[in-house]
């Protein structure tokens, strides 16, 4: 025992790393089958308590072979917190229960990706109002959009938007091994997906002045900007080359 001790000692923070990222893992194994996080959070309880009674009695080698396994539970209560749907009930998870058209108001929170097709952009919400209804609703979450084409170059991370979307939850499919693209997301805490079928769909609302709004999103403005002259210069060499080819191609006749 106390050469296993002396071995966690010495070895602390990687041992303590792989219990915890093990903890995580072991959600999307036992979640879907049982439900053992009161039980978990009662063991997380009991060791804590006797990680501290053995400490005050400075009996180190009982403490250092009880953390590997709080910091195995502590992982395991952590990971099972982002698979948990959210409980608010303005949150947009509990608002869209089948796909639907809804006009969106949010700020957008990060860069936009686009893969030569399609832009995917990542909403915080503000409010929404849903087809049926003529008023906008308080709501929070986030959404992911997809958006056939490049999204407007003027809007950029922080911005408040206006957005027509068709929205819903994302599905996974049950078959084992595939990848569970719901979960994914769940782990980023977006509950929420949707399209925009028309640029027309989606306009900028008044600036948001404030400084410290400016600040938030700084780093996210920036790998924009970097990415569109990124872009613009590769624009200007493909139109170079292609003249090259071009004269080439008459110095050849």
């Amino acid at each position: 025992m106390k050469s296993i001790a002396s071995y966690i000692s010495i070895h602390l923070l990687t041992v303590l790393t792989i219990c915890f990222i093990t903890g995580i893992w072991c959600v999307t194994l036992l979640s879907p089958l049982i439900d053992i996080s009161t039980l978990v959070t009662a063991l997380v309880i009991l060791l804590l308590s006797l990680i501290g009674f053995f400490y005050l009695r400075q009996k180190t080698y009982h403490v250092l072979l009880l953390l590997p396994l709080f910091t195995l539970l502590v992982g395991y209560l952590h990971g099972l917190a982002h698979f948990q749907p959210p409980a608010s009930k303005d949150h947009i998870y509990n608002l869209i229960l089948n796909s639907t058209e809804a006009v969106l108001t949010g700020r957008l929170q990060e860069m936009v990706s686009y893969n030569g097709k399609m832009s995917k952009a990542l909403i915080e919400l503000d409010s929404i109002r849903q087809k049926d209804n003529t008023f906008q609703r308080p709501a929070h979450g986030l959404v992911r959009l997809s958006f056939m084409g490049k999204w407007p170059r003027e809007i950029i991370p922080g911005d408040h938007v206006i957005v027509r979307a068709d929205i819903k939850r994302p599905h996974s499919f049950h078959t084992p091994g595939v990848f569970d693209y719901a979960r994914f997301l769940a782990q980023k805490d977006i509950w929420i997906t949707g399209y925009i079928r028309s640029p027309l769909f989606v306009h900028e609302l008044a600036s948001d002045q404030a400084i410290t709004n400016k600040y938030k999103y700084l780093p996210e403005i920036l790998r924009t900007r970097i990415d569109g002259r990124g872009e613009s210069h590769g624009s200007v060499c493909l139109c170079h080359r292609n003249h090259e080819r071009e004269k080439r191609a008459r110095l050849d006749r």
